[in-house]
């Protein structure tokens, strides 16, 4: 968690809010990009 924290504090001074709107047009869209975020290969679980 605290990887993709880091990055989206990152992205947040870079990114407009018209680019934001851009790419997360809709909460599907954000809630894809956090999963890649967080867990680029997939999840797996660990037991």
């Amino acid at each position: 968690m605290k990887n993709v924290k880091q990055v989206l504090k990152k992205r947040k001074r870079d990114m407009s809010i018209i680019r934001f709107q851009e790419l997360f047009k809709t909460e599907e869209n954000c809630h894809d990009y956090l999963l890649h975020l967080k867990w680029p290969n997939g999840f797996t679980c660990s037991k």
